[in-house]
This record gives structure tokens, sequence and C-alpha cells, in this order.
């Protein structure tokens, strides 16, 4: 039986769940996960395919994940698949995706775009919640996809060919941004004294080590890329921004794992 890896970013934790999902139905095939924010990185040789999963960041992945990718170890042609959640429209995000793991030597055999609840906090505190993302169809198709990736990494299979990833009319036509809208969007942010209790977690959370707990959480607006996940982990809601301050967080994960059935 063939052994696979995927290596995924998850803010809030929903990339995370769809992955858990795919390993979950994965019957021809074992699967490790690996999230990207943890450091050292793997050894790659045990494994015969690889998975990139991400979510959508104004219709793009974020930058932790293009520099986590541009530090792997060049491939020849080894086989990969592509994972995008997002709630509304992901873009290019697996297109770009896809032109980051083709650079560094992997072959991309397909992918897919899971729909998730809304985890962006100023559209959440407007009431843009897609609670019921994703809908059967999407379930459903995103099990066929499960079910080729395990004919393709079937163990007597043939090694798989490059697959042609294919976005809708929309999303083609949508802008690409620059990697810096999220920060700029996100604004300076700021720390409730009466309610911070110095837990630590966004430091702890923080992708881009733009955190630091002193006598309380300082943030590096330089290293900062916007991604909020220390306000939507923050469980005093003491982090605040010029735009935003206590609502807005994420709340759908719970709903989304039951979804999945996970």
């Amino acid at each position: 039986m063939k052994i696979g890896l995927i290596f995924y970013f998850s803010g809030t934790g929903n990339t995370r769940h769809a992955c858990q999902y795919i390993k979950k139905h994965m019957t021809n095939a074992v699967l490790d996960l690996y999230d990207i924010t943890q450091g050292e990185l793997p050894d790659l040789n045990p494994y015969d395919f690889f998975g990139f999963a991400s979510p959508a960041d104004w219709f793009d992945p974020p930058l932790v994940v293009k520099t986590f990718i541009e530090k792997l170890p060049q491939q020849n042609d080894k086989s990969a698949f592509l994972v995008n959640t997002c709630a509304g429209f992901s873009g290019k995000s697996l297109k770009t995706l896809k032109s980051w793991v083709n650079d560094q030597g992997f072959k991309v055999v397909g992918g897919f775009t899971l729909k998730a609840p809304e985890s962006y906090p100023p559209y959440v505190a407007k009431g843009v919640t897609k609670e019921k993302n994703p809908v059967p169809k999407n379930i459903s198709q995103f099990n066929n996809f499960i079910s080729n990736l395990n004919k393709l990494f079937f163990q007597n299979a043939t090694e798989p060919q490059e697959g042609i990833l294919k976005i809708g009319l929309i999303d083609y036509l949508l802008p690409r941004y620059p990697r810096n809208k999220s920060k700029i969007e996100m604004g300076k942010k700021y720390i409730d004294d009466t309610k911070c209790n110095k837990c630590g977690l966004c430091q702890s959370v923080c992708p881009y080590k733009s955190v630091t707990l002193n006598e309380k959480p300082d943030f590096n607006e330089e290293k900062c890329n916007g991604c909020w996940v220390c306000y939507n982990h923050c469980k005093q809601k003491a982090i605040y921004t010029d735009k935003i301050r206590d609502k807005g967080h994420y709340q759908g994960l719970e709903k989304y794992k039951q979804k999945l059935k996970l």
C-alpha cells in the first residue's frame, strides 16, 4: 500500500478537517498529515505522493504556504494533489498553488475546492456566515475526487499522469491581489488590557511568528500578514483592530465537523 503526506495550513481548522476527511476516506493508501507551521521539515523520502491543502486568502493561497513550499527539497515529478477551502469564490487559488508546487518539481494530478463556513471576521460581523457550507452536492463532488485519488494511487496502478485543473468562469475573472492585501485590510492590531489574560495563545497560533508575549502581546506589524488567526482564536476577545472589535469571531468549526461527520 502506498503512503502519502498532506502538507496543510489551517488558520481556523477548516482546512485541517478537510484533510482529515480525505485521510478517513482514502482506502488504497495510508495518509499522514503535516501542519506546515510546525517548523522542522519532515523527511519526504518515505512517501510515494503528496497533498497540498490551503484556504483561499483574497482569491489566492496565503503567503505562509508559498514560503513553506519554497523550502521543500526539489523533486523529480513526484505526484501531488491539491485541496483548497473557501467560503465563497476561491479565485485562482488552485492555479497559483499548482504553480508553486510545480516549481518545486512536483507533478499535480488533480485539485479540488471544498466549501467551508465563512471565517473572515469583517464578513462574519456583517452576518455573512455561509454556515450551510459545504452543501451536499459539494460533499458528493469531494467524495468523487477522493475516489479518483484512490484509483490513481492504487497499489498496482501505473504512475499517475499530470491532471488539468479546472476553475469556474467567475473564479477565472476575479482579480489577483498582491499578497499584502490581507495585511492592508486587517490594519494595525491592539490589545484590550481589561480582557487579555496573557494566556499566550495568540503567540502560539500565529503562523508568521509576529506575536511576542511580554507584559502583554506585542504585534510585529512588519511580520504580520493579516491572516486573522490571532483574532479568531482569542477566547477573551481581547484583540481588536481599527475596523472591528468584539465581534465576527469564527464559530462555525463544530458544525463543519458535523457536516463532514468527523
